[in-house]
């Protein structure tokens, strides 16, 4: 994003939003990272999902999951939830972590459940999707696949869920009538861009720019 780019987010209180491509429980996205970039070039790191968590209660639209208790995972393998800690179980899901809430008598009826990844600060895992888990039931989480949702958006912060109904794809050479207005964002309502599918899968990198005639990004460099 290059120095207009920029200037264009501060002006408008907006960030560069990065969610997951999948849905979680009630058809919302978690974001995973939202940032606003102080340099013409940013490598963003999309970690591999490595903790299974664990918070109390249920999460809808624009709620921000804030992570209690997590643990470190092995895809395919099989988890329980005791109440108060993750231990291994002996079942195996191949392309899912499965979770098991074997709750005591005084335990919450459900819980929330989900992997996240290690943020840019270690000490914080950060979440990529979430889902309700009920006493002495078990859930099959699937395991991510390597897509992520890029976009801009103003109202909005990292491991906050978005209604997946919000977001609309970005459509290359649909450019916007004139140039976007830098108008402020009104605190508290949230404001959100269209977002560029971005698959990992094709290379280690993608490189993507900002194009301001779309209001969205595109793939490829930042054209000069």
């Amino acid at each position: 994003m290059d120095i207009e780019g920029r200037r264009f987010l501060l002006s408008t209180a907006q960030s560069v939003v990065i969610t997951s491509a999948e849905p979680s429980d009630g058809d919302t996205v978690v974001i995973r990272d939202a940032f606003v970039p102080i340099a013409d070039d940013s490598t963003v790191t999309v970690e591999p999902v490595s903790l299974l968590y664990i918070t109390q209660g249920l999460h809808g639209a624009f709620d921000n999951i804030k992570i209690a208790l997590s643990a470190p995972i092995q895809a395919g393998q099989g988890y329980e939830f005791t109440g108060s800690a993750v231990v291994d179980a002996s079942t195996r899901l191949p392309g899912y972590i499965s979770v098991y809430y074997d709750a005591p008598s005084n335990a919450d009826m459900a819980v929330t459940v989900g992997l996240a990844t290690k943020a840019r600060d270690a000490f914080t895992p950060q979440p990529v999707n979430h889902y309700v888990l009920q006493r002495f039931e078990t859930r099959a989480i699937p395991i991510p696949g390597p897509c992520v949702l890029v976009l801009i958006a103003g109202g909005v912060r990292s491991g906050e869920t978005l209604p997946i109904s919000l977001l609309r794809p970005s459509k290359a050479g649909q450019a916007v009538s004139g140039e976007a207005p830098a108008v402020a964002q009104s605190p508290g309502v949230p404001m959100l861009s269209r977002y560029l599918r971005v698959d990992l899968t094709a290379s280690e990198q993608a490189v993507i720019h900002f194009d301001p005639r779309l209001n969205a990004f595109q793939y490829g460099p930042q054209p000069h």
